[in-house]
């Protein structure tokens, strides 16, 4: 039952189409950006054609990137909506099993109840849905080993042995995601480092060709994208 989702509203930030870079990965595309459409209008000059390769090169690298970034992104939120709905269910399950024991077989207070419910089976609602699975499975074997079951509790197993198979696969599913995020998160990082160099590569570059053809310190700012 345990919910961590933030609403936008709480915190809602202006935005606007024609808001700036907000963190160093938009950054870092928008100056390789502006420099390779700077170094396009110039792409007859030979002596920028390697340089403006290399910078094509790296933003072909950043698009490639973000597509997977918003692919697993987007896969993200939607295992964190199963998870949301399977505990839900799993919840409902415990909750009907619990008012079963409690209404015919002998209440709170009864073997049956404290067998399947050590401590109070709220407690077990409460959990996140990691800790709630356990406390399911257990619940259920110990359903499933009791001699002469009365058909109320035997009604229970099958829609309790649903919500414990779609509450597991949704919880592999979120450990592959955070998997394929964290080495997506090393390849973001790798690509930084290397747009780092390669812009101090394209200011030194053009820093030499401003020195030997005599141009202004302006036109290699204009071209490395600053």
């Amino acid at each position: 039952m345990h919910h961590d989702h933030h609403h936008g509203h709480h915190h809602a930030h202006h935005f606007s189409v024609f808001s700036g870079p907000s963190n160093p990965w938009e950054a870092a595309w928008a100056s390789l950006t502006r420099a390779a459409f700077a170094l396009d209008t110039v792409s007859d000059d030979e002596a920028l054609q390697p340089i403006e390769r290399a910078v094509s090169t790296a933003l072909r690298e950043w698009s490639e990137l973000e597509s997977r970034r918003v692919q697993l992104r987007t896969a993200a939120l939607a295992v964190a909506a199963r998870i949301r709905v399977a505990d839900a269910a799993l919840d409902h399950r415990i909750e009907s099993i619990a008012n079963v024991v409690i209404a015919s077989h002998g209440g709170r207070d009864g073997e049956q109840y404290k067998k399947l419910f050590p401590a109070a089976h709220e407690g077990v609602v409460a959990l996140g849905l990691d800790a709630e699975v356990p406390a399911a499975t257990m619940i259920l074997s110990e359903l499933e080993r009791t001699q002469n079951l009365p058909s109320d509790l035997a009604e229970e197993l099958e829609p309790l042995r649903t919500a414990l198979q779609v509450s597991n696969r949704a919880l592999l599913e979120r450990g592959d995601v955070y998997a394929l995020l964290g080495s997506l998160q090393a390849r973001v990082e790798a690509w930084l480092d290397s747009a780092r160099v390669l812009h101090d590569h394209v200011a030194s570059e053009l820093g030499i060709l401003a020195k030997t053809r005599g141009l202004p310190s302006r036109w290699i700012e204009a071209l490395s994208g600053g």
